[in-house]
C-alpha cells in the first residue's frame, strides 16, 4: 500500500486492514466465511477457488445444467447449443 496521510494506508486491490496487511476477495478477508460469495475460498489477492457448482471470478456465477452437464463445459447440449 501507500501512505496517503498520519497513520493513513492506502492499499492495493487484494489487500485491506490499517497496515494492508489482510489479504481480501473483492473487500471482504480471506478467511471469512462471506468472501467469494460463501460459494468458494479465497486463495490470494482478488483470487476466489469457488466451489464447483459457482464460476465467476468472485464466485458470485451459478453454473446451470443441462442433462447433468455444467452449462460452461464444451459438452452442453452435445456441442450443438447452449444450455
Amino acid at each position: 500500500g501507500v501512505c496517503v496521510g498520519e497513520n493513513t494506508c492506502l492499499c492495493q486491490p487484494g489487500y485491506i486492514g490499517d497496515t494492508c496487511q489482510t489479504i481480501a476477495c473483492f473487500g471482504v478477508a480471506h478467511q471469512e466465511q462471506s468472501a467469494c460469495h460463501h460459494h468458494g475460498s479465497c486463495i490470494g489477492p482478488n483470487r476466489c477457488s469457488c466451489d464447483i457448482e459457482y464460476q465467476g471470478e468472485d464466485c458470485s456465477l451459478h453454473n446451470q445444467t443441462c442433462q447433468g452437464i455444467s452449462s460452461n463445459s464444451p459438452l452442453v447440449c452435445s456441442g450443438h447449443g447452449v444450455c
